[in-house]
Order: structure tokens, then C-alpha cells, then sequence
């Protein structure tokens, strides 16, 4: 959904960025929605990360749980996975797959971003249907129109290297335009090899995906409309934290987004549709099962479509926004064995999630005041057909039974509010105030999975869960408090936040014996069940920068974030992201960028006890990068990341389940070593 946002700009990391870009190259700005600061902005081609997930390391309170290569969740304040709204090209972004292997952001490679964006603090109602966890919004480069009647054409070829997994990434982005049509071509490949880190070889952690995508703009007077269709296929890609590894993702994509003056109003619609077909196996890419009859594949079939427009007008009372939107979400998803062609486990069949919304927001200024205020209203309903298990033990075969015969027609309805206040000091600085009550219904792996098994939509704790259909929805009343300094050669921007969540949906010691009886038999470790407790989360994020002189500055950002449970149970928050700090140190003279950043993540204690986290040390990583502009059109650039190859264990990276690898079973997965990258980009 379309809304004002304005972007501050923050540290662009080496390894995810490299500084000061070229005017005639084009450009990706990696921001958050506060304010512009002088925007620093980073070339396409110096990215090294196939993954745009991994961007959101460099911004304030953000940050990526990683359960494969191409498979990274984006994490903001705390709150991963649905809690956290995405968005492409202002449609919402849906992932097929029940472990999120798909993840939103895999759909838009960083090769092809213009722009990745993070609403900071709580998200505006416009943001999208369900953001209780922030919202986050990419932009394809899709080029723009012309500024005259002739027809010209430009393309830009992008290329680049690493060296620990041998990874390769190209992209092609062409454009024919004029001033009211334009027609875009975009196609990029990923492919890479096992990770090295320091002390071995990672396996389970190959990627191969290729992204096509072809648009069609038109722009005249007070129309402004976009109609694309795309293709995502990723094949034999790794996760080593999941159970199982990625045979192919098949997606074809389509959608619009149209703008239209009408009298005093502007009218935004959009609609985005997505057709997912998802294989994927235990056996065809990492260490196969001690037994034929533990070999697993999971055939997924699953589609989502979404709409809504929106109206904004002025007056002398401000401004106001109002719209609707709906989203409708199908799934169907069967377990069988290559070995018995008998056995069958259908654990998702004939899933439907739908969601309406309405809402209104008001806006206006007062003298040093800016306010904003918003209402939305949503009703979901959720329903899943009859499940089977077939030459399947009798316990299974009694949990199906009893879950058939559950009503598994399922409504939640709620009211989300949103109100902000920035208060002007002076022409430097500024004291923004927010406070919201959004809602999440509960997801339908959370409803529905009636069988225990490690499916959890990315979560990949190593444990089995089982769903519960009598889950409340969720309830989270945020307050964030922050102050703005800005002047043309730096700025600071820190913000403190606190959420209170009612019937947070986490997993507890399942207490059904016949749940447990199948867990253990297969997993060997009792089950947890979805399941609604009260917890709370509350931290500061900040993001800074200034000019030492005319060719050196300085960028950062630092988070912290903690959760705990406030039920009465003493336990902690499940996967947060540690304390910790990024600061780089950028050059820029003619043609001429050097950069050298300092990472560093503190050790994280504070571990939820129910799903056996494991406590990470701190550690701090030194990557350098340099960047030439050999010509206005021709960019080379280069750096080491992990530039002491140390060996580090990302606290929101999952733990191993790939019996190939240096790392054993069980262990969390380590960073990556040292690793050399090059890059080049060419504008034609």
C-alpha cells in the first residue's frame, strides 16, 4: 500500500555494499523511513550478498534469521517471519513454502533492487494488512521514462564474484522509453558452491536461482500505471537448518500498480499475484537417512492473490487516506517416501487464508507539529480441508481422525491503531512520539500442522510442532520514543520502543500423549504446541553518520533488543538478535572509494529455555573494500570480507541439520570465512 515516507539513510556495510556511487551508474539506496540525512548510496554491483535479506544488517533494529543461502527472514525489533510485513513494488510478498524457503525477499535478487526500504518504529495502518512487526518494502530497478517523444534504449550489465563459495551473480536490466511508455526487461542468476568458514567447508549451503521479469509503464497527465509478469526458479539450493533442502521452487508472478488523478483526490490501486510450486526432499542433497523408510519429499502446490486500492485528498484539516484491501491465500502440501509408494502424509490439504481490511488515516501539520493517526479494521478466515496419513502408523492415523473431525472453519477480527507526533525543536532536531495496538491472527501452519513435524514457517529451532485450533489472535501495544539531529554533515537518530504482546503465539511443552508418542518416535524428542502466553519487548536502535572532512565520513548504526515472557514463566524471547554495532569508515575522491567497516555483535545469553536456544559469543568481524569508476559508464570494485577469517557463530543463523558437513548435527551454523569478492558493472 502506497504511503508518504521519507528515508534516512544509513550505513551501506562492506560485503553489502560499497560507497558512492558513480551518477551515471544506477543506484540502490538502503534506508529506513525517518529522515533524509544526504542520502549515501551504494552501487548495485559492489553488493555481495545474492540474498537482499542480508542489506537489512546495515539498518537500525533490523536484522535477517538465515536458514539457507537464498532463505534469509527479515527481522525487525525482535519479530521475524508473518509478524513482519514485506512488500514488492507495493504488493504484499507471499511465501509458499511452509518453512518459508521461499522467503519474501528471495523474490527480489539484490542485483535487480533499486530500493530496500524499513518503516521505522510502528508501522502506519496504509503499511499493509498485518504489520504488528514493521513493514519493509523493495523496489525492483525497472528504470524510468524519458523526457522526451523519442523512444531510447539503455541497459546495464552487472557481474560479480566471491570467493568463499565461488559464488557468481550476473544481471541484465534493459529499458526502451519515452516520455509515456516504457518497457523493461530484467534477468539475473545466482549460483554458488558449499561456504567456507574458518576451520572447514559448510555444506548444504549451494544456490541456483534465475529471476525474469518484464514491465510495461505508461505515464500521462495524472495516470501513472504499471503492469509486470515475472518468473523466481530456484533449484538444488541448500538449507542446513531445515530438515530438508530445496529441489525447485517454480513461481510465476504477475500484478500492476496504477495511480490516477480524479478532482481533489489521487486514486492508488494494486494487485500482485503469485502461483508457487515447491519441491523439496532429505536425501538428493545432503546425507541420506540410515533407513529407505525414514527418506522424505514434500510436494508443495500453493497460490496467493492480492488487491486494493486506496484515495488521499487534501484540505485545510489535512490529509486523509482511505482504502481497502484483500488477500487470498491457497495451499496444499503432501509427504511421501520414493522408497514406499503406499506411504502418504497429507499435512496441509485445501488451506485457505483470506483477510479484508479497511482502513482511514489522517494527517496534518500545526505549526512545529506533525501528526498522523489511523484506524484499520481486518477479518481473517482461515480453513483447511481433511487430512490422511496412509500406510502411516496408528497413532498418525488417530491424529488425523481427531483433527477431521475439528471445526476447522476459523474467524479472527480485530481493530488496529496507530497515532505519531513529531515535534520540531529546531531546524537540527526533532522528537518524534508513537503509539499504536496492532493484531496477528495466527498463521496456518500455527492453526493447522496436526501432525508433529519441523514445520514452522522458518522458525528452525530442531523442533517438532504441532498446531492448535484453538489460538486467540495476538494483541501488541507499542510506544517509541525518539529524537532526530540533522545537519548537512551528519546525523543521529536514536529511538527507544516497547511492546506489550496479549497471547503471543510461541510453542510450550505439548500435553497430548499421543502428540508426544509420535514426536518422539519421530524426532526422539517430545513435541511443542503452538500456544498463546504474554511477553513483552523493549530496546533502543539508533543510526548515525558525519563528514570528517570533504572525502572522509563516518557511518553506524547499533541495536538492542530484548524479549521475555511476562506470564509468570521466567524465559526469554526466542532467536533476537544480540547487542551490536556497525561503523564504517568511507573515502570517496574522484573515481577513487576505499572503505573499512567494523562489525560487532555481543554475546547473546538470553536464550528462550523452551526451545533449547543456544547461547552465541560475541564476536567482531573487519571487512575492507575499494571501488574504481574507470569510465562514467564502467565501475569495477572489490574487497575481503572477514578480512582475519575469524570464526564466529551468528546468533540468528539456525542449527546444522546437514550430516555432510565439517560442522556437526546440532551445532549452530558458523559464519563465513574470508572471502575475496569482485565486481563489475557497465552501463550501456
Amino acid at each position: 500500500m502506497k504511503h508518504p515516507q521519507t528515508l534516512l539513510s544509513t550505513t551501506i556495510a562492506l560485503l553489502s555494499t560499497a560507497l558512492w556511487a558513480d551518477d551515471h551508474i544506477e543506484e540502490i539506496v538502503v534506508s529506513d523511513s525517518q529522515k533524509n540525512h544526504g542520502q549515501l548510496l551504494a552501487d548495485i554491483a559492489r553488493r555481495t550478498a545474492a540474498d537482499s535479506a542480508q542489506l537489512l544488517r546495515t539498518l537500525p533494529g533490523a536484522n535477517v534469521n538465515s536458514i539457507g543461502t537464498l532463505s534469509g527472514i527479515a527481522q525487525y525489533r525482535g519479530l521475524s517471519g508473518e509478524r513482519v510485513a514485506v512488500q514488492l513494488d507495493g504488493a504484499p510478498v507471499f511465501s509458499g513454502g511452509p518453512n518459508a524457503m521461499d522467503a519474501p525477499l528471495s523474490y527480489a535478487p539484490s542485483l535487480l533492487l533499486k530500493q530496500l526500504s524499513v518503516t521505522r518504529g510502528i508501522a502506519p495502518v496504509t503499511a499493509g494488512q498485518e504489520s504488528v512487526g514493521g513493514q519493509i518494502e523493495a523496489q525492483l530497478d525497472r528504470g524510468t521514462f524519458a523526457d522526451s517523444e523519442a523512444f531510447s534504449g539503455s541497459a546495464k550489465l552487472s557481474s560479480q564474484y566471491q570467493s568463499v563459495n565461488n559464488g557468481n551473480s550476473s544481471a541484465l536490466q534493459a529499458q526502451l522509453a519515452n516520455r509515456n511508455h516504457k518497457l523493461a526487461l530484467l534477468t539475473s542468476y545466482d549460483n554458488g558452491n558449499n561456504s567456507e568458514f574458518a576451520g572447514g567447508t559448510l555444506a548444504g549451503t549451494q544456490f541456483e536461482r534465475n529471476r525474469y521479469d518484464l514491465s510495461y509503464g505508461y505515464r500521462n497527465g495524472d495516470i501513472d500505471a504499471l503492469f509486470y509478469v515475472g518468473k523466481n526458479n530456484t533449484d538444488d539450493t541448500g538449507t542446513p537448518a531445515l530438515p530438508m533442502d530445496i529441489n525447485f521452487i517454480d513461481t510465476d508472478l504477475a500484478g500492476f500498480d496504477i495511480t490516477a488523478s480524479i478532482g481533489d483526490w489521487k486514486i492508488n490501486s494494486y494487485a500482485s499475484y503469485s502461483d508457487v510450486s515447491h519441491g523439496m526432499d532429505n536425501f538428493s542433497q545432503r546425507q541420506a537417512p540410515p533407513s529407505p523408510m525414514m527418506f522424505r519429499s514434500i510436494d508443495v502446490q500453493a497460490d496467493h492473490l492480492a488487491f486494493g486500492v486506496n484515495a488521499t485528498t487534501k484540505n485545510r484539516h489535512g490529509q486523509w487516506q482511505l482504502g481497502f484491501d484483500t488477500s487470498r491465500s491457497d495451499q496444499d502440501s503432501d509427504i511421501f517416501n520414493p522408497n514406499n509408494s503406499a506411504f502418504l502424509l497429507r499435512n496441509f490439504n485445501d488451506i485457505e487464508r483470506d483477510i479484508d481490511g479497511l482502513f482511514a488515516q489522517w494527517s496534518t501539520e500545526a505549526s512545529a507539529w506533525k501528526l498522523q493517526t489511523g484506524v484499520r479494521y481486518n477479518q481473517i478466515d482461515a480453513s483447511a480441508g481433511e487430512v490422511a496419513g496412509v500406510a502411516v502408523p496408528p497413532p498418525v492415523v488417530a491424529l488425523a481422525n481427531g483433527f477431521n473431525s475439528s471445526n476447522r472453519d476459523l474467524s479472527f477480527s480485530y481493530v488496529d491503531l496507530v497515532a505519531k507526533a513529531n515535534y520540531t525543536l529546531d531546524s537540527h532536531r526533532s522528537i518524534e512520539i508513537g503509539i499504536g495496538r496492532k493484531h496477528r491472527a495466527p498463521s496456518y501452519q500455527e492453526l493447522f500442522l496436526w501432525v508433529p513435524l519441523p514445520i514452522t514457517g522458518g522458525l528452525a529451532d530442531g523442533r517438532s510442532y504441532v498446531g492448535n485450533l484453538q489460538l486467540r489472535k495476538e494483541r501488541n501495544d507499542e510506544a517509541t520514543l525518539g529524537f532526530s539531529w540533522q545537519t548537512e554533515n551528519g546525523y543521529f537518530t536514536p529511538q527507544l520502543f516497547y511492546r506489550r504482546v496479549d497471547d503471543y503465539i510461541q510453542g510450550t511443552a505439548a500435553t497430548n500423549a499421543m502428540v508426544n508418542m509420535v514426536s518422539m518416535a519421530l524426532s526422539g524428542a517430545p513435541a511443542l504446541q503452538y500456544n498463546n502466553v504474554d511477553a513483552e519487548l523493549y530496546g533502543i536502535d539508533a543510526g548515525y553518520g558525519f563528514a570528517i572532512n570533504q572525502h572522509w565520513r563516518l557511518n553506524g548504526s547499533l541495536s538492542y533488543v530484548q524479549g521475555k515472557r511476562r506470564d509468570g514463566v521466567a524465559d526469554n524471547l526466542y532467536r533476537l538478535a544480540p547487542l551490536n554495532h556497525r561503523v564504517a569508515l568511507n573515502y570517496q575522491k574522484q573515481q577513487l572509494g576505499l572503505s573499512i567497516e567494523s562489525l560487532l555483535y555481543a554475546a547473546q545469553n538470553d536464550v528462550a529455555q523452551f526451545n533449547n536456544e543456544q547461547a552465541t559469543g560475541g564476536y567482531g568481524l573487519i571487512n575492507i573494500s575499494a571501488s574504481y569508476d574507470l569510465t562514467d559508464s564502467l565501475v569495477l570494485s572489490g574487497g575481503i570480507g572477514n578480512l582475519l577469517d575469524k570464526h564466529y557463530r551468528d546468533h540468528l543463523a539456525g542449527y546444522n541439520r546437514n550430516g555432510n558437513s565439517d560442522v556437526a548435527v546440532g551445532e549452530r551454523l558458523p559464519g563465513a570465512g574470508r572471502s575475496l569478492y569482485l565486481a563489475v558493472e557497465l552501463a550501456l
